[in-house]
């Protein structure tokens, strides 16, 4: 068995010190990565924060706009649900007089010509009439039709609850 003192001996006389700086250089570089890990994961972490309050800004101020555009015209949900139609499918969407809204509160969707905007796609699929096709809506879209939602409740239906503004709402083709 070797003991401490033989292998004292067996190295040179600056073995020892050499040795205990290159292990402080490496205790010493191991510190460095850490620490730029930690700060890179804060920088991260602060930018999508600032990432998630602009978009956040961004959609209040979108849905301000559009509150203000269907005050000034309550007629103008048609136009803001067609185009949202139509981003959505891809398909020219206009919408007439003659498609009036329905709202829904049980199973809550709102109806508009053959297209059902609603936030509980499962519940609204065991409606027979809803077989078709579902489109995810972009966040934008979303705080459209909550908007929209939230002018026909208040203007032409009564009873129909309000919904959580972070509810995700799809459309389905009937």
């Amino acid at each position: 068995m070797v003991e401490w003192g033989d292998f004292a001996t067996a190295l040179p006389a600056w073995g020892i010190p050499v040795a205990g700086v290159g292990l402080l250089v490496l205790i010493f570089i191991a510190w460095v990565i850490a620490r730029f890990v930690h700060y890179t994961r804060q920088d991260l972490k602060m930018k999508q924060r600032m990432i998630a309050e602009d978009a956040a800004t961004r959609l209040t101020a979108h849905r301000r706009d559009v509150e203000a555009r269907l005050a000034a015209d309550p007629a103008s949900w048609r136009g803001l649900l067609a185009q949202i139609i139509t981003d959505v499918t891809g398909q020219p969407t206009h919408l007439t007089a003659n498609d009036p809204p329905t709202l829904n509160a049980a199973v809550p969707y709102l109806a508009v010509g053959s297209y059902y905007f609603t936030p509980a796609v499962p519940r609204t699929r065991k409606l027979k009439r809803l077989r078709g096709k579902t489109w995810p809506l972009p966040e934008d879209a979303q705080v459209e039709l909550l908007a929209v939602w939230e002018h026909l409740a208040a203007h032409f239906h009564t009873g129909v609850p309000a919904l959580p503004r972070q509810a995700t709402w799809s459309l389905l083709k009937g």
